[in-house]
């Protein structure tokens, strides 16, 4: 029942910039206090320790390319939107883009089993100062997801949240790169309760992370890869939109094995259900899109 289904009520749009401008990551009701790291007086993402995220763009012209420290050595982003050897990084230590920092290099990376995460690994290790985070693992269904993405300042990171709806395994046929193979979950633009600051990923956010909070921890959940077009499966029309990461935690051994001989290894945290729901074929998905609006209506 979810394959032939899948096509009909979710269509995916490739999020690779190429020749198109990047976009801000979109907000419900965008306030540059409340969204932004590195300028917010508000930010929503005060007391969390985001130093091990960094994006590369340093000037409009530059594609937008993200690096999310996993080890002192290695990150995790997309391999649509992967850096090429000697790309740039700079991590700051806090959320003044003003504060200490560090640069580093990108040496080599590796598609992780054909899917669109891809990890890289930096030309020396970062010092203790830069963030390290864990990958969550387990249903993520109903866990409510800092969303990370790209901001209109160079260098700056724009944050948001949202919920995760379902998941569907072995994603393929998204182009240009029909061949990779990929667990995502997703997550509409349409969530009741996270007002403002519920976020949609756009062109130039390809490669930056989700991430939860579970016992104070920042885990990091998933890399952003698709934008999803949802519609209903009696009529075809669409009824929302919303955004999908690889699932990074069901790739634990391929990640492991590929860091194996580096003497660097990532760590892994299973976390408990948020919630009893489990839905995750594509009809259900429209199901859940449906309740999320109709709650937000009665706002």
């Amino acid at each position: 029942m979810f394959r032939p289904l899948l096509s009909f009520v979710v269509a995916f749009l490739f999020l690779a910039s190429g020749n198109r401008a990047n976009a801000e990551l979109l907000l419900q009701s965008y306030s540059p206090s409340a969204h932004e790291r590195f300028t917010g007086a508000s930010f929503i993402g005060t007391g969390l320790n985001l130093s091990g995220i960094s994006n590369s763009r340093a000037s409009v012209f530059e594609l937008n390319q993200w690096a999310t420290m996993i080890s002192p050595s290695y990150f995790l982003t997309a391999t649509h939107n992967a850096p090429a050897i000697d790309k740039s990084f700079t991590f700051y230590e806090t959320n003044l883009i003003t504060g200490a920092s560090t640069n580093r290099l990108v040496a080599s990376g590796v598609q992780i089993a054909g899917s669109d995460l891809w990890l890289g690994k930096l030309n020396a290790p970062l010092p203790s100062s830069i963030a390290t985070y864990a990958i969550a693992t387990g249903n993520l269904l109903g866990r409510t997801i800092g969303v990370v993405g790209t901001s209109s300042q160079l260098n700056g990171q724009r944050l948001g949240r949202n919920v995760i709806d379902g998941t569907i395994p072995g994603l393929t046929g998204v182009a240009p790169r029909p061949s990779d193979v990929g667990d995502v979950y997703l997550f509409g633009f349409n969530a009741p309760g996270l007002g403002a600051d519920e976020a949609r990923v756009e062109i130039g956010d390809s490669g930056a992370p989700s991430f939860t909070l579970f016992n104070g921890e920042v885990l990091v959940t998933g890399i952003h890869w698709v934008q999803t077009t949802f519609r209903d499966p009696s009529t075809n029309i669409i009824i929302g939109t919303g955004s999908g990461d690889t699932q990074a935690g069901n790739y634990a051994a391929q990640i492991q094995a590929a860091m194996s001989s580096s003497g660097e290894s990532a760590r892994f945290v299973a976390v408990p259900e948020p919630t009893s729901l489990a839905l995750c074929a594509a009809g259900s998905l429209v199901l859940i899109y449906r309740r999320r609006k109709r709650l937000a209506s009665q706002r």
